[in-house]
């Protein structure tokens, strides 16, 4: 496809093959990340985006966070391509200019993170309730949910700072 490789977020199916989402606007399907690698196989899943930057897959279904929403990735046909990308939701301050949401985990629960200039994001399963758990990060670059429940959000203080924060 020639095109531009921009990551943003990744996950993992059931039988090991993996998805990513690039910036650009793709998720990506990569079959055969063996030990070897030698019969590496990458597939677009879905094109289109709205500059993505966070991806989950749970119980086999890619969930992607782009600037404007978080979208549900389905193949109803099974031929390998997404042809439904349904709304989770979009009850959140949608991106613009320098401001980026990045990172996207979700719990047992089935709730979404996400940190953005917003703040730190909690969003329900259904998608109707959003919560902000936590103000006053310069330019969230990530977020981490640690097996205990324990969310992290780096940032990225810019030049002037010597050293970045892992809040």
């Amino acid at each position: 496809w020639r095109s531009l490789m921009f990551c943003g977020g990744h996950g993992f199916f059931s039988n090991g093959d993996a998805a990513g989402c690039t910036m650009q606007g793709d998720v990506w399907r990569v079959a055969g990340l063996d030990a070897g690698l030698e019969q590496v196989r990458w597939r677009r899943f879905a094109a289109g985006l709205n500059q993505p930057l966070g991806l989950v897959v749970a119980d086999d279904v890619v969930y992607v966070l782009g600037g404007d929403q978080i979208t549900r990735l389905d193949d109803a046909n099974g031929d390998g391509e997404a042809d439904l990308y349904a709304c989770v939701s979009n009850r959140f301050e949608p991106s613009g200019g320098h401001n980026f949401k990045c990172g996207l985990e979700r719990d047992a629960a089935g709730n979404f993170f996400t940190a953005s200039h917003q703040g730190l994001l909690r969003i329900s399963a259904d998608g109707e309730t959003v919560d902000v758990l936590a103000v006053g990060f310069r330019n969230p670059d990530g977020l981490g949910l640690l097996p205990d429940g324990t969310l992290t959000v780096p940032v990225s203080e810019g030049e002037w700072t010597p050293a970045s924060a892992i809040c």
